[in-house]
């Protein structure tokens, strides 16, 4: 236990580890493994109707071990804690913003030492990568994402997937291995030379940290660019990868603002069909009858399909619920950019401005009578005092008032004006089986629990009018269809005030918290009805009913909250 609190306070946040001798393995150019999605003909087969699938036909099986090995070879961004020597090391990763983002840098006061850490580092990604091919876990390729900006079809913010070969790779450290071996070692000028050799060694290193500088040889990000790391939302595509993905740009010491764009909708995803199956496959093509070419791309349990139609569209959208009908409206080259992104996007160039909308549109606008609680000055006193010396002194009361919500606004009515407030969507459905919820407008909540608050009556008159009304008038079925207000106008007086009195008991006691539920009036409060699992299954919530303790049970609520 003392090592071990001694290792956390000097080595944090590093994990130092005893590298294990590795056996080199070289990158194999032009490597494809039995079918990839590189190797798909669509211009000889399928044949129109047919789907051409991409299953993903690499090795499985356990692959920890090779996870492993790629991780201690490439560390991040080339750069491993294998010894507590930090002058053996390819480099050095600097922490900041309470170690939030990580800065790599390759710099190094002997010129000698920069050839030889960079050559290192790419030597050990070169392995890294054949452990990786031979594991079946890629091709001569692999993809990275970077954020360029704006597409110029398109004003949406975009992130795009870049095909990167292994051969380039391949040359530049057999380029460097030449260099370092020449007596003269060439004077580094600028270190955007190194740009995509720092994409290299960190595409297949990156940990969990928000953000990672990637320096080249300099030791600060200041005057130079610097390319950036860090996690983007994605829009539709966000909805299958359920995250944000790690995407690498270009950065200044002063970044610019995000647009408002970036902020609130993330941004689309700019990919060759390709390479989308390649990153987050196995996919499907969809090749409709008639057409050569794929029109949807079947992935993560959706379709990508064009979702515009139009000459010049070029918008594709992925979604778990599409039919059909929708696969054909275009076709795609499978190996040519398509952006994938929402159907709705903001328009920037709208020139409606909201003030001047309200004050136009205030001759049509009626008050609510609602108003958010706060505090009334109630009393204000003042006096003095005058002897050896003079005392002012002065006093207020404030008094807080609840204020009024929509709905306490429509309960403090009288009853005969509840029925129009049953056409409300302020009740929620909600099945405990499913976890699933939904909005429903009081009219079908109350025709579930006016049987519940019927079984209260205890006048005998009272309990033969609620027979009536249940068996001759059928009362909940009206309050199921919503035509409620001539049923009740039709009523006889003792039934048309038991209607009413029974609706206002249960709204009344929906809406107010009790002590049992928090009492703070922004609890949801609940109520239980049985459920008949063995006659009705396929409706989400079921009238009350007598059914045997063993069945289960749904829940039905009315949201008490200031919002309505």
């Amino acid at each position: 236990m003392a090592d071990l609190l001694f290792q956390q306070a000097t080595d944090s946040p590093w994990i130092y580890f005893e590298p294990e001798t590795i056996n080199p393995t070289e990158i194999k150019i032009g490597h494809h493994p039995y079918g990839c999605v590189h190797q798909l003909n669509l211009w000889d087969k399928p044949k129109p109707g047919s789907t051409v699938s991409h299953q993903g036909s690499f090795q499985t099986g356990d692959w920890s071990d090779c996870v492993r090995t790629i991780q201690e070879l490439c560390g991040l961004g080339g750069i491993a804690p294998k010894t507590r020597c930090l002058e053996k090391w390819n480099g050095t990763v600097t922490f900041a913003e309470d170690h939030s983002t990580a800065c790599v840098s390759y710099a190094h006061q002997d010129e000698q030492v920069i050839f030889s850490r960079v050559v290192n580092a790419l030597h050990q990604f070169c392995i890294a990568i054949g452990h990786a091919q031979s594991a079946g876990l890629c091709c001569d390729s692999f993809t990275i994402l970077k954020n360029p900006g704006r597409h110029p079809n398109d004003k949406s913010s975009l992130v795009e997937v870049c095909r990167i070969d292994f051969h380039f790779a391949v040359t530049m450290l057999d380029e460097l291995e030449q260099l370092f071996s020449a007596k003269d070692t060439p004077d580094f000028k600028k270190p955007r030379s190194l740009e995509i050799l720092d994409i290299l060694l960190d595409g297949a290193s990156i940990r969990p940290y928000p953000e990672i500088r990637l320096l080249g040889i300099e030791t600060s990000s200041a005057p130079y660019q610097y390319i950036d790391t860090s996690l983007k939302e994605l829009t539709c595509f966000g909805d299958m990868v359920q995250g944000p993905v790690l995407a690498f740009s270009i950065a200044t010491p002063k970044p610019s603002t995000p647009s408002l764009i970036d902020l609130r909708s993330g941004f689309d995803l700019l990919t060759s069909a390709q390479d989308l199956v390649d990153t987050w496959g196995p996919g499907q093509f969809v090749v409709p009858n008639g057409k050569k070419h794929p029109s949807a791309i079947r992935i993560g349990g959706g379709f990508v399909y064009l979702c515009t139609s139009g000459q010049d569209s070029v918008k594709f959208h992925w979604s778990r619920t599409v039919t059909s009908g929708l696969f054909c409206y275009g076709e795609f080259d499978p190996r040519r950019k398509i952006v994938i992104g929402a159907r709705v996007t903001v328009n920037d160039t709208c020139g409606l401005d909201e003030s001047s909308c309200r004050v136009s549109l205030s001759e049509h606008l009626q008050p609510l009578g609602t108003s958010p609680p706060g505090w009334e000055l109630k009393e204000v006193q003042v006096g003095g005092q005058i002897g050896n010396y003079a005392l002012m002194q002065a006093n207020a009361s404030y008094h807080m008032f609840p204020g009024q919500t929509l709905k306490k606004k429509r309960l403090d009515t009288d009853d005969g004006e509840l029925i129009p407030f049953l056409d409300e969507l302020w009740g929620v459905q909600m099945s405990l089986c499913t976890a699933v919820a939904r909005r429903v407008r009081l009219h079908d909540m109350v025709a579930d629990f006016l049987p519940v608050f019927a079984r209260r009556l205890t006048s005998g008159d009272e309990c033969r009018l609620w027979k009536d009304l249940e068996s001759r008038r059928f009362i909940t079925e009206k309050f199921r269809s919503g035509k409620l207000l001539d049923w009740v106008q039709e009523l006889p007086p003792p039934a048309h005030n038991l209607v009413l009195k029974l609706w206002a008991e249960l709204a009344v006691e929906e809406y107010n918290p009790s002590p049992g539920n928090g009492g703070d009036g922004r609890d949801d409060q609940y109520k239980y009805a049985r459920r008949d699992f063995a006659e009705r299954k396929d409706l989400l919530v079921q009238n009350a009913s007598e059914p045997s303790p063993s069945e289960g049970t749904e829940t039905k609520c009315l949201r008490n909250d200031n919002a309505g």
